[in-house]
């Protein structure tokens, strides 16, 4: 009867601790993405684009004159892989958006799960409870624009 117990709550913890993960992607110990982020922008490395792909932050990037697509580790911040990709526009006039997702980290609960620039604007997607919530933000002020469940 002890062993039954034992087995049915290692099966009940080994589900949830899936379940919780899968619903951001994120692996065990994963630094807020603001802070990899802002480790980047001191490297001169400016995100355009950002998405959770298979437990790494996968970035569309400026550095200097190039683009490159980086495969960045969520744990460590470090650079895992990193390849040229064609010209992206740049993001001109805005705020670091290591910035700005510190801000909604702080004040929006869930997970940052993916980052892109599009029309002088941060559209942000964070995950919480299976809802997946996108957030509007001004590039130029930080202001939050809009914010709206999309699940």
């Amino acid at each position: 009867m002890y062993r039954q117990i034992l087995v049915i709550t290692w099966m009940f913890i080994s589900v949830c601790g899936q379940g919780a993960m899968a619903q951001n992607g994120l692996p065990p110990g994963s630094k807020p993405l603001s802070k990899i982020l802002q480790s980047l922008e001191q490297k001169k490395i400016q995100p355009a684009k950002v998405t959770l792909n298979d437990r790494e932050w996968v970035m569309d990037a400026i550095t200097g004159e190039e683009s490159v697509r980086l495969r960045v580790d969520p744990r460590t911040g470090r650079i895992l892989h990193q390849e040229t990709i064609p010209d992206l526009d740049p993001v001109e006039g805005a705020l670091p958006i290591s910035r700005i997702l510190h801000k909604l980290e702080e004040a929006h609960p869930g997970p940052v799960c993916g980052v892109r620039y599009q029309k002088k604007r941060w559209l942000v997607e964070t995950r919480r409870g299976g809802v997946t919530t996108e957030i509007q933000v001004s590039a130029n002020t930080g202001n939050l624009l809009r914010g709206r469940d999309k699940d």
